[in-house]
């Protein structure tokens, strides 16, 4: 099972800045014509993504929903001609497809203590 700490940090930090409008976010989604306080929905996608990824069995789920997240980013930004915008997305969509398929589906260690116990 390969951890993705980076992943876990970018999905974090994205999800404070969706979720406290940082960095212009609410101004971007009014922008995208997407609806008022739009922002708390990928916000909050993302903090789930960076729970997910957490864990040995739930991180395929969490490299799955980061890589949807992440897709929709990169299609917002291009049908929103901003093909500037969309190589850090294509970077974490392809992070997250490499450990989905990299994922092995062990347990963590944490998990085979708990199974291990009377």
């Amino acid at each position: 099972d390969i951890p993705l700490p980076a992943g876990h940090i970018f999905f974090v930090v994205g999800a404070v800045a969706n979720l406290l409008a940082l960095g212009g976010a609410a101004e971007d989604y009014a922008r995208w014509g997407y609806p008022r306080r739009f922002n708390f929905v990928p916000g909050s996608l993302e903090l789930a993504t960076a729970l997910l990824l957490l864990r040995g069995r739930t991180r395929v789920w969490g490299a799955v929903l980061g890589a949807l997240i992440m897709a929709c980013a990169g299609a917002t930004v291009l049908l929103n001609g901003e093909p500037g915008r969309v190589l850090a997305p294509s970077i974490v969509l392809a992070m997250c497809v490499l450990a989905g398929l990299l994922h092995d589906g062990a347990p963590t260690v944490g998990s085979v203590q708990k199974e291990a116990r009377p």
